[in-house]
């Protein structure tokens, strides 16, 4: 009954509420600067770890950046055939509006000229 609704409008999920969740905020850059190993486990490590390890259970369903990651994971492997090529699509789409940060620096890394 619920992918029902949800099919039709998984683009728009992806793109109105699950991406903007999943992208870096200043307060990320802020944790990263301040404590590296508290931003791994924040935004990392939760994901991965099963609820009887963490600490406190209910701390990882409290972040919506978890919540979208969560979401995202589960659409792909439950939803595969219907929705795994839209997420690539979007991806691929979202990757290729901004140029490459990579492009600057092949001069610099004659690594990066060779194609290693």
């Amino acid at each position: 009954m619920t992918w029902n609704l949800l099919k039709n409008n998984v683009q728009n999920l992806l793109a109105h509420v699950v991406f903007p969740l999943l992208c870096l905020t200043q307060e990320d850059l802020e944790l990263w600067d301040e404590d590296p190993v508290e931003y791994i486990h924040k935004k990392i490590g939760a994901p991965s770890i099963p609820l009887l390890l963490t600490t406190d259970v209910y701390e990882e369903f409290l972040t919506p950046d978890i919540a979208a990651s969560r979401f995202l994971i589960t659409l792909a492997s439950k939803r595969q055939k219907s929705s795994f090529n839209g997420i690539l699509q979007f991806i691929n789409t979202t990757l290729t509006q901004y140029p490459s940060p990579l492009s600057n620096f092949s001069l610099s890394f004659p690594r990066f000229n060779c194609g290693v």
